[in-house]
């Protein structure tokens, strides 16, 4: 009788050493040996439209389709006629301000005439206290108003003075957003990469969002597959892959050298997979986005 709950452990420990042997097997395959995707599928990694980013007419087109562009080159033009106008009175305006915010002059005159004021005011009553009665009451009233308007006017000039100065830093940022509106009529390519496709010819009017070229990126494509999820995970990430695909003219091999970049954290529900990307390499562009081929994922102790 009392073997029977030895028996019952032992068959349960055997159940859960079988199963932890099977799951560790799992992990050992998933890291030690390559692993195989028959029908990989080949996506671009950037695909952007480059809009007008105002309103006008669209001048020139500098890009061509198949052309391979840097980030920053310039792709086309909206008419800037106006707005490079407006950016030189901008920037005309932008220099009076200046000048009106150091322009001190006024402020000197008035310490000048305080200085002078203050001396006059001084004398009189020198002069008053030798011998009484010799300047009027009136004249010194008004000597003392000419002291009091001296000073009020010095802090009118320093108030002058700052406002011109915040004039100044208005009309810069004036100016600085006239340029800006001259820039944004220059339409630059947002990345590297190809045109694949011009969407708007000269002449025509744009408002803000049209598209007027497609860019891609060639240099550097995307592998998309599905695995099993009870199988494989997180594991996968960085690890080196080759691309195989057949390529015309005449079904010749080439093979592509990358890396895993991204591994679902979900597994889908309905069929128990994950999604892993990778990304390979492609410099000469002759890998093309739709295409399938093998992929091949590589143990994580694989050596060259």
């Amino acid at each position: 009788m009392h073997y029977k709950p030895m028996i019952y452990f032992a068959f349960a420990l055997c159940i859960v050493t079988v199963y932890s042997m099977d799951v560790q097997s799992d992990e050992i395959v998933s890291t030690t040996k390559p692993i195989l995707i028959n029908d990989a599928l080949v996506r671009l990694i950037a695909e952007v439209y480059v809009p007008a980013t105002e309103s006008g007419q669209l001048t020139e087109v500098l890009a061509t389709e198949g052309q391979l562009l840097q980030k920053g080159a310039p792709i086309g033009r909206l008419n800037d006629e106006l707005v490079k106008i407006d950016a030189y009175l901008a920037g005309i305006e932008k220099e009076i301000a200046q000048e009106k915010s150091s322009n001190d002059v006024d402020r000197r005159f008035a310490e000048k005439s305080l200085e002078v004021a203050e001396s006059e005011l001084r004398l009189s009553r020198d002069a008053v206290r030798r011998v009484p009665d010799s300047i009027s009451q009136t004249e010194l009233d008004r000597l003392r108003l000419v002291v009091e308007k001296s000073s009020l006017s010095i802090e009118q000039a320093e108030r002058d003075m700052r406002i011109a100065k915040l004039n100044q830093q208005l009309d810069k940022r004036e100016y600085e957003a006239a340029v800006v509106r001259v820039a944004r009529r220059q339409i630059l390519a947002p990345i590297d990469g190809q045109v694949a496709e011009v969407l708007a010819q000269p002449g025509e009017w744009l408002n803000p969002g049209d598209p007027i070229v497609k860019i891609i990126r060639m240099d550097r494509l995307r592998i998309e597959v599905t695995l099993d999820g009870q199988k494989y995970g997180p594991e996968l990430q960085g690890r080196e892959v080759e691309f195989e695909v057949a390529l015309p003219p005449g079904d010749r091999i080439e093979k592509f050298q990358g890396l895993v970049t991204y591994v679902s954290p979900e597994v889908q529900p309905i069929n128990g997979t994950i999604r892993v990307w990778a990304e390979v390499e492609n410099p000469d562009r002759l890998l093309r986005p739709g295409v399938h081929g093998k992929l091949t994922i590589r143990p994580r102790y694989h050596e060259k």
